[in-house]
């Protein structure tokens, strides 16, 4: 008689619905687990970047971003396991993001301490604050911007130093310090325009 562990059982209508890439189905298997994955968030999160980004919040935009992922079909998975298995990892390296965000604004050098305090209350005056609504309102301000000073503001949100940007992109040091010298004035009347308190 064969061993339980030799019979090849059918699958369940999620594990087939998981394998075509219904993405209902990979989101039911998301909030199955989300006690699970929310548990390995607030385990990486620090209370420094919680100030800003909460579990809820990075849970949330986990949910979104692999949801774009299947629809683009750049992912797929074979079991439900396989699922939970890179949302962990993906939120490892949202938290990982969101982490740098938090340590660029809190430590901004001195000229640029107007800025990152403007931010951390836009941020706080938000209904919802999170970390999606946080980067669709810094993609809405920087709508309007050419590449190069989009380069620039997301170097510094990720606390690049003038200097790398500056080889990164081929130009002086002192380029890349006068042009983030009037993106920062920009972004500040931008803010303050906005309503930021």
């Amino acid at each position: 008689m064969k061993s339980d562990r030799f019979i090849e059982r059918p699958l369940t209508e999620t594990q087939r619905a998981v394998r075509r890439g219904d993405r209902e189905a990979v989101a039911r298997v998301l909030i199955r687990d989300r006690a699970r994955l929310e548990r390995r968030i607030r385990l990486r999160v620090s209370a420094r970047t919680r100030r800003l980004f909460n579990t809820l919040d990075i849970f949330s935009t986990l949910m979104h971003r692999l949801d774009q992922r299947l629809l683009s079909r750049e992912m797929s998975f074979d079991t439900p396991a396989a699922v939970i298995a890179y949302a962990m990892r993906m939120a490892d390296h949202i938290v990982i993001d969101r982490a740098r965000t938090v340590r660029s604004i809190e430590n901004a050098e001195k000229h640029d301490r107007r800025l990152a305090m403007a931010l951390s209350k836009r941020i706080a005056s938000m209904e919802t604050p999170g970390d999606e609504e946080f980067l669709v309102m810094l993609r809405d301000m920087a709508s309007s911007f050419n590449d190069e000073d989009r380069f620039l503001l997301w170097s510094w949100l990720s606390g690049r130093a003038h200097s790398e940007t500056a080889e990164l992109l081929g130009k002086p040091a002192a380029h890349i310090r006068w042009r983030w010298k009037r993106l920062r004035k920009t972004l500040e009347d931008r803010l303050r325009e906005e309503g930021a308190p």
